[in-house]
């Protein structure tokens, strides 16, 4: 095996591929979303406490809203959305994903329980529609709607819940800064939805109606979410989705993936770098592994960009991507396999590349193998590295898995993921691989991923929770 060092490049990667829920972009297409394990709710009125509770969304709702039509096991709730958010609800309940992540919520008697809808429900972090719903609770239903609001001890109230409580606890006036300022709001589902691409802003304006439209100060919650205070609220690994997540159906009509193929040193350089331009991105099935027969494919324009029709894939949601360089050209072909709910959506996402003699070094096989590299996310799925996670290929590699430390090197004396999440397989046979995360301190399975190896490429994987 050569090149054991992943210093800059991987980290360049990483910062690429990590953004999972930033980086997309669904336009009017609406997905189903089912889901057969639900949160459980809290006792039903005249129930013991401690007793038998029904499951959520089916018959365990005391109230059916007007707007939304989904049960509430909160009538209190459920009446004063329909009297105050109705319009919100109205927009909310036409998009399968928002409605099946708000009926997950609406189930709950408690915030800990509504916590878990997002990481249940993954397709709703990029519904728009989501957004403003939960602003208009926590706004105008706070009392009776105490299971989607995030309060501190002392009552001082945070904002609506939008996932992980601890970080929302810590971050606490952030989040409440933005919830009291509509552009903030309308800007955070938005750049859920569009991604926040320096090089092109036009879904966010198309999706906010700005032109121009400039950040709100109160829009950048990582700057909370990363200081040393709250760093470790907010990066707390989250396994709670585990034998619950459920992935969107395809969404009907056309859906597409905007690409921006990018050179890593572009992404660092003090001055500009030109578009790449002239670039083979094919969508391919998995089956087909070396990818003869895409079903969509374009190459860059002069923007760096590619448009691919993922509708046209007859074998549903799973794809991978191949970009290749032109002839001439001494870039590796490199397999981009996203998660597999992202694509019912439209998706804009970015394919980093590096050429050998930039910056990044990434591993490489032996003659006639192939690579993985893989990034591991816990039940956010939104960029949050996951740490204390094994991976396996199977068939395996003559190397075994290698994990990344702080430091972006490999250590040997290492057999799981830290909390940068990244690792790697090399000197894969060419083919078919499934590589499989599971927990290092309990054994539970994160989920199973196929991904196609070609000799002499790299594949980059992001691994996610599976059904």
């Amino acid at each position: 095996m050569t090149g054991t060092r992943m210093s800059k490049g991987a980290r360049g990667l990483w910062i690429a591929c990590s953004g999972i829920a930033l980086a997309l972009v669904p336009t009017a297409c609406r997905q189903i979303v089912g889901f057969a394990d639900e949160p459980r709710l809290r006792s039903q009125p005249g129930e013991a406490a401690g007793g038998p509770a029904s499951d959520a969304g089916i018959d365990g709702g005391v109230y059916v809203s007007t707007s939304g039509n989904w049960p509430f096991f909160d009538r209190v709730c459920g009446t004063c959305i329909d009297r105050n958010c109705a319009d919100e609800a109205n927009a909310c309940a036409l998009d399968p994903s928002c409605q099946a992540y708000e009926e997950c919520k609406a189930a709950c008697g408690d915030t800990q329980c509504a916590s878990h809808c997002l990481s249940r429900v993954p397709s709703a972090v990029l519904s728009i529609e989501t957004w403003p719903l939960n602003h208009c609770v926590a706004s105008l239903c706070p009392a009776a709607c105490p299971s989607s609001i995030v309060s501190l001890p002392g009552g001082q109230t945070c904002g609506p819940l939008v996932g992980n409580i601890d970080c929302s606890m810590c971050c606490c006036k952030e989040f409440d800064a933005c919830d009291k300022d509509p552009v903030c709001v309308r800007q955070i589902a938005c750049s859920r939805r569009c991604g926040l691409d320096p090089a092109d802003q036009s879904c966010f304006e198309a999706c906010t109606g700005r032109h121009p439209d400039p950040p709100s100060i109160h829009a950048n919650l990582g700057a909370c979410a990363e200081t040393p205070r709250c760093g470790s609220s907010c990066g707390l690994v989250d396994w709670s989705c585990l034998g619950h997540v459920r992935w969107a159906a395809p969404s009907s009509g056309s859906w597409k993936l905007y690409g921006s193929v990018l050179d890593f040193d572009s992404l660092t350089s003090p001055t500009p770098v030109p578009p790449v331009v002239g670039f083979d991105v094919k969508a391919c099935a998995p089956r087909d592994f070396l990818c003869m027969n895409p079903f969509d494919e374009m190459k860059t324009n002069q923007e760096g960009r590619v448009e691919l029709d993922l509708s046209k894939n007859i074998f549903g949601t799973s794809a991978y991507f191949e970009v290749t360089a032109p002839i001439g050209l001494d870039y590796p072909t490199t397999l981009f396999f996203l998660p597999s709910w992202i694509l019912t959506h439209s998706v804009r996402t970015g394919f980093i590349i590096y050429h050998p003699a930039s910056n990044g070094n990434i591993p490489v096989s032996d003659p006639g193998r192939g690579g993985v590299l893989f990034f591991v996310h816990d039940c956010s799925q939104a960029g949050h590295r996951a740490a204390g996670v094994e991976v396996t290929a199977n068939p395996p590699g003559s190397s075994p898995p290698a994990y990344v430390r702080e430091g972006y090197a490999p250590d040997p004396s290492v057999t799981f993921t830290d909390s940068i999440g990244i690792g790697f397989i090399t000197n894969l046979l060419p083919g078919q691989v499934k590589l499989s995360a599971v927990r290092h301190d309990t054994g539970e399975h994160i989920g199973t991923t196929p991904i196609v190896i070609q000799a002499g490429a790299m594949t980059i994987a992001e691994l996610v929770p599976t059904p």
